[in-house]
């Protein structure tokens, strides 16, 4: 047996999708196909929204000279998944979550994370964030998962002792 070399690319992005008869289908499709085929071999390209849904994980990027069209007045920025320079190592910790373990004082959540993140901290359900935000429950739930996994939490009451800890929390949410 030979072994072969295989240049691997891949095109992320996000959005939704319907099921056709098995295959997906919708804007989205079209979207990550365009960007899977601007990349070059050994290329991971990812549109500007899934950079922004996935800031603080420590996954860097690189911009890309190539806009994508999406529709007739926007344009997506690409971006290369940056290779990794060194080893990712445990961040510094100095909050302690329901199981001791630590939980990064640094950890940084993007602007809409955050503003999720206090909102949960008022108590309010992802349907009222929803609606305070002006986004989907589905946009709610994948920004409470990004919380959790950011923050290493495993509960809404967790987030907001996080969001308390850190002075976020007004008296009002509105």
């Amino acid at each position: 047996m030979h072994a072969r070399h295989v240049d691997v690319r891949a095109g992320l992005h996000t959005g939704e999708c319907e099921v056709i008869d098995g295959e997906p289908h919708g804007v989205a499709v079209q979207i990550v196909t365009r960007v899977a085929a601007r990349a070059a071999p050994g290329d991971v390209l990812v549109t500007s929204t899934v950079s922004d849904l996935v800031a603080g994980s420590g996954i860097e990027f690189e911009p890309v000279d190539i806009r994508l069209m999406a529709g007739s007045n926007r344009a997506l920025q690409l971006f290369r998944v940056a290779p990794r320079t060194q080893p990712t190592g445990v961040v510094p910790r100095d909050v302690v979550d329901e199981d001791g373990t630590a939980v990064s004082e640094s950890t940084p959540l993007s602007p809409r994370e955050r503003e999720v993140a206090v909102l949960v901290g008022h108590g309010l359900s992802n349907r009222h964030i929803a609606d305070e935000l002006s986004i989907s429950v589905a946009t709610v739930e994948r920004h409470v998962s990004n919380i959790f996994n950011k923050l290493g939490l495993h509960s809404r009451a967790r987030v907001a002792v996080w969001v308390a800890q850190r002075g976020l929390l007004n008296p009002d949410p509105d």
